[in-house]
């Protein structure tokens, strides 16, 4: 399929994120230099903000294949960066996303006294 094929479909901003998101990953192995590395990195983050800005606009666009596509790429090109910091954007995602699903499982329950008890052992684990 074709780029113009692609720019047709429900989110314009979506194909050209990932050639954004190939060219980051290249410039990061090119070898190039210092300057591209940087240009690379410069990429890499536009596209994790973009990402991010686009799934708080349009939460069902997360279910898009393409979008999926775009998430895996920037994690990948991400971890193979060599930024701590990268990385440990992604890991904080992941636990504070973990933590609104715990703190919805406690308020699902009826009972005061479980949910008590569950969060003591969430907190515990935490620790």
């Amino acid at each position: 399929m074709s780029l113009n094929e692609r720019m047709e479909g429900r989110c314009i901003n979506l194909p050209s994120m990932r050639i954004f998101l190939m060219l980051a990953g290249g410039g990061m192995t090119a070898g190039a230099g210092e300057a591209c590395v940087e240009m690379a990195h410069g990429l890499l983050e536009i596209c994790r903000i973009s990402l991010r800005n686009l799934t708080e606009r349009n939460l069902i666009l997360a279910l898009d294949h393409e979008f999926s596509q775009c998430a895996l790429l920037n994690l990948l090109v991400s971890a193979w960066s060599g930024d701590k910091w990268q990385m440990d954007i992604h890991l904080k995602a992941k636990q504070h996303d973990d933590r609104q699903a715990q703190v919805a499982r406690i308020e699902s329950f009826e009972d005061v006294a479980q949910s008590w008890e569950t969060w003591k052992e969430q907190e515990m684990a935490n620790r």
